[in-house]
């Protein structure tokens, strides 16, 4: 089976790299989520691709060094997708640069992560599809690896895109909860600064637990295992929330509206019908979360 989520580098032929992730325990898992609710679960995530004009979507091929060029089979390519908004124009950038005519008129492509992972399941029985790639954020990448250096881990390459979680080292290293619909929930940020500002915003209030708030990782494939296992509402990992990096979900609401007022051409954007949440404001349907000590 095709690897879900995996760090690809963005060039029009580009070698598509293998890497090592990180773990955390999630217990009390007894049986499966349904593929409906993990896409529920997924769909407050944009996700950006690029497509040529027509709406036919760009493979990237790895680059065979010392070898003739041969006609490429699209499943030896990979169709890439990005949660980072600078990361897509850079690919839609070199795309224009170093395509083929035909190719180089580009359109932004919008979606969410539930609609990705819902395509990724569809195309595990059809061997002849290119694969489907999520690559994570350059600067989160980075992040997630100091962060496991700090706790003295040897890595050099971080496998698949990273999820950042608060602990209380306190309370066994469980993770800080916020306060949403009335339960308590675990968020788990794509970006590391969102996460980094809200416990800078809680400080004043909460100081005792966000004084000894340690920052940890996850991965997001290790994450949806987790919730293909789960059904329980009360286990740890059903109460995990995905909060999409604030500039991602602030692009795709701005890509939304051009589109909604007509404004796609060469340049414009192909939104699909579901909407992310933005940020941490999208936990509580406009309450205000509230961080607990778990």
């Amino acid at each position: 089976m095709k690897s879900l989520f995996s760090r690809a580098s963005a060039a029009t032929l580009a070698t598509i790299s293998a890497v090592l992730s990180s773990a955390v325990c999630f217990p009390g898992i007894v049986q499966a989520l349904s593929t409906d609710e993990i896409v529920r679960r997924l769909d407050v995530v944009p996700v950006f691709s690029v497509t040529q004009e027509n709406g036919q979507p760009i493979l990237v091929f790895p680059k065979q060094p010392g070898q003739a060029p041969a006609e490429p089979k699209p499943a030896d390519g990979a169709i890439l997708h990005f949660v980072d908004p600078g990361d897509v124009r850079d690919f839609a950038n070199r795309v224009q640069r170093e395509a083929p005519d035909p190719s180089k008129k580009v359109n932004l492509a919008l979606l969410t992560l539930g609609q990705f992972y819902r395509m990724w399941t569809e195309t595990q029985s059809q061997p002849e599809m290119p694969s489907l790639v999520v690559n994570p954020s350059k600067e989160d990448v980075e992040a997630a690896i100091a962060i496991l250096k700090q706790q003295g881990q040897t890595v050099e390459r971080f496998n698949g895109i990273p999820l950042f979680y608060a602990v209380d080292p306190q309370a066994g290293d469980a993770p800080l909860t916020l306060k949403a619909d009335n339960r308590e929930v675990v968020p788990f940020f794509f970006s590391k600064r969102d996460l980094q500002a809200m416990l800078d915003d809680y400080k004043a209030r909460q100081p005792d637990i966000i004084n000894r708030a340690q920052l940890r990782v996850f991965t997001l494939d290790g994450l949806i295992e987790e919730l293909k296992k789960a059904t329980d509402p009360n286990s740890l990992v059903a109460s995990v929330r995905l909060i999409p990096s604030s500039q991602a979900a602030a692009f795709y609401v701005r890509a939304m509206q051009a589109s909604q007022q007509g404004g796609a051409n060469g340049q414009g954007a192909r939104p699909n019908n579901a909407a992310p949440a933005g940020g941490a404001a999208g936990l509580g349907g406009g309450q205000r979360p509230a961080p607990a000590n778990r």
